[in-house]
């Protein structure tokens, strides 16, 4: 019984490394690429979209998506998170006459 448990207790020890976020994962990849975006194009707001819904009509207030939050792989806008690794696609246009970008789940 005990070398059992010692077999376990090692076999622990050298699989809990490996189960460590990786430095370069998918999440912290898509967070950087957005965040290079956002500085290189100006933008200025993130409208978070559902393509799954065509022809929805938005409602949004002038400061929305003016502030958010990046937590790979999450981004916040005010009261909710939108999951980047479902990220299907993204478009920079112009909205109120401010750069925006459009981000497309």
């Amino acid at each position: 019984m005990r070398t059992l448990s010692a077999a376990l207790l090692a076999l622990l020890f050298f699989l809990l490394p490996a189960c460590k976020k990786s430095a370069n994962s998918d999440s912290d990849l898509i967070v950087n690429k957005i965040k290079a975006i956002i500085k290189s194009e100006n933008v200025v707001r993130l409208i978070p979209l559902e393509s799954r819904v065509p022809g929805t009509i938005i409602t949004i207030t002038p400061e929305y998506g003016k502030t958010y939050h990046f937590d790979a792989p999450f981004l916040s806008i005010g009261s909710y998170s939108y999951n980047l690794t479902r990220l299907i696609r993204y478009e920079i246009e112009y909205f109120e006459s401010e750069k925006t970008l459009f981000l497309y789940f």
